[in-house]
């Protein structure tokens, strides 16, 4: 009887270890795939329009200095800090997985969802300031708070599900020799 209970605990365990990691709202630290099965930790989100003014990047109302432009991943360098060298960041859309896409909006025309690392820069200058130029991150045509929001995830180096599993299924072996004698 006792045997029985310590497998059907152990094997609880097991699944439920495995099933946590893409269950409901994110918390910095959770572990979060994308479409190719890489895993990725989350490290926070900013809201697009949350960025710089586009007409006045330092804040002091005065309208000679157009914003800087961003991608997703500068956009979150520049939020959460630069990473080590075998690290980077994905940009997501979604909770749910990691889609490898940003929020951006583009200068004169409108707001919508392109590659982590989408970057338009018609004049060469590093400003959002002719049309057509895209920031990530970017006071613009999108209001802060209309959920144009951008997950941040870094790379992470975590054990497998299956790991988990055979490192269970060892000590539910050992368990049960413990209980035979």
């Amino acid at each position: 009887m006792n045997i029985k209970f310590l497998n059907i605990a152990l094997a609880s365990f097991v699944l439920f270890s495995s099933s946590m990691a893409n269950a409901g709202i994110l918390n910095v630290g959770d572990i979060v795939s994308d479409a190719s099965g890489e895993n990725w930790q989350y490290v926070g989100f900013y809201d697009m329009a949350s960025g710089p003014l586009y007409y006045d990047e330092n804040g002091d109302g005065v309208e000679d200095d157009p914003a800087t432009i961003y991608t997703g991943i500068s956009a979150a360098e520049a939020n959460f800090g630069m990473l080590g060298t075998n690290e980077s960041y994905a940009i997501s859309t979604l909770e749910t997985i990691v889609n490898h896409e940003a929020w951006y909006d583009v200068f004169q025309s409108f707001y919508d969802t392109r590659s982590e690392d989408y970057f338009v820069d018609i004049d060469s200058d590093g400003l959002y300031a002719s049309a057509g130029d895209a920031s990530a991150w970017v006071q613009d045509k999108a209001e802060f708070g209309e959920n144009q929001i951008n997950y941040v995830f870094k790379t992470v180096n975590v054990p497998e599900p299956s790991s988990i599993a055979i490192f269970s299924l060892a000590l539910l072996a050992f368990g049960r020799r413990y209980l035979k004698k």
